[in-house]
């Protein structure tokens, strides 16, 4: 069962060097995408979630923090295959047009 674990986010954004106002945005995020029930039934791994969400957050709150999916990957040891499916995800469930959310739309290197 998904869920939104303020600890763990809170965790997250710690070792990244990520402000408090990110993490509070990331679980605001993880609350709302839950709340909506889009994800029900769905086998998705609770920590892509946060992921995701952190990701998303990230790149809203400080746009100028160089953080990648990539980076995330490698941190939090999840493929960067999953974090790109549940961004889109969290993204189309709370109306984030993913074109506008800076720096997100750059390739791998």
């Amino acid at each position: 069962m998904l869920d939104c674990d303020k600890i763990k986010i809170n965790q997250m954004c710690t070792s990244l060097k990520l402000s408090v106002e990110v993490a509070s945005e990331a679980l605001g995020y993880c609350q709302k995408v839950l709340a909506s029930k889009k994800l029900e039934g769905r086998r998705i791994n609770p920590k892509s979630l946060h992921v995701a969400c952190v990701y998303i957050a990230t790149r809203m709150i400080e746009p100028d923090h160089e953080i990648t999916q990539y980076d995330l990957s490698y941190n939090f040891k999840i493929s960067p295959m999953t974090i790109r499916k549940v961004y889109r995800q969290v993204c189309d469930i709370l109306g984030i047009d993913r074109t506008k959310i800076v720096g997100a739309n750059k390739p791998f290197k």
